[in-house]
């Protein structure tokens, strides 16, 4: 999935802003960086733009062009220098290896099908200085877990900059033996109750239990792999770990 118009405006909404405790977690871990940081799939700024201001060289990569005019709009709000790249994370080429990067906000899940996945953390790996860092988290969606609670519906409106309203639906459904979630969304610009303009996409997350994830990293070669934090923010709560590249082959 990538956010287009509406999507964006909608996420922008509801997740103006990045806690304070996520913001004060990544500028103490970030802290004795001295190189350059790539925020992956850094969407429209919440937490890419905070680091930028903290003094961090960090940029910023992401698929959506509406989610990089966003975290754009912002930093030239701030007047700040950011410097961005249109790619989707699992074909990342960019002519330079990086100190730190970092797939946070649950955003690594959003990336299907799984062997995209592996692609995404190998490539990763190749744009990482030897001996830098991954830091990735994951959320475990227990709520689809429990006995007759594989479905769910949902409906939200809010107000976008202008004024205009954006209705958001949402049917979702899960498999928790497949380990994922399908959710068929649909935005609705609205002015009264006329719809004047309409956007539709299906976003399917996939999770992945500790071990799985532990695996799958050494695996690719990475090592010295550990949870930095449990139950980092709110809805979802995330689990964040560090990964080091190993060796000098992608």
């Amino acid at each position: 999935m990538i956010y287009e118009d509406l999507s964006t405006q909608y996420y922008d909404i509801v997740k103006a802003h990045a806690l304070p405790e996520e913001v004060s977690f990544y500028q103490k871990i970030l802290k004795n960086t001295k190189g350059t940081i790539l925020y992956g799939m850094c969407g429209s700024g919440r937490l890419l733009i905070p680091l930028l201001q903290s003094g961090f060289d960090i940029e910023g990569l992401d698929a959506s062009s509406y989610m990089l005019n966003r975290s754009r709009e912002r930093a030239e709000k701030e007047g700040l220098h950011l410097v961005l790249y249109k790619q989707s994370i699992d074909g990342i080429s960019i002519n330079k290896k990086y100190d730190v990067i970092m797939i946070v906000g649950g955003s690594f899940q959003l990336i299907y099908p799984r062997k995209n996945a592996i692609k995404a953390l190998q490539l990763v790996k190749c744009h990482l200085k030897e001996g830098g860092k991954l830091l990735i988290d994951i959320f475990i969606p227990w709520e689809f877990l429990y006995e007759d609670r594989e479905k769910e519906e949902f409906r939200h409106i809010v107000k976008n900059e202008s004024g205009e309203q954006i209705l958001f639906t949402r049917s979702c459904i899960a498999n928790k033996h497949k380990q994922l979630f399908i959710s068929q969304n649909t935005y609705q610009k609205l002015i009264g109750n006329r719809v004047i303009k309409m956007e539709k996409n299906k976003m399917t997350v996939l999770w992945y239990y500790h071990h799985e994830l532990v695996l799958l990293l050494q695996s690719i070669g990475y090592s010295k792999i550990k949870i930095l934090k449990k139950k980092l923010g709110k809805n979802p709560e995330l689990t964040v770990y560090e990964a080091i590249r190993s060796g000098i082959f992608c």
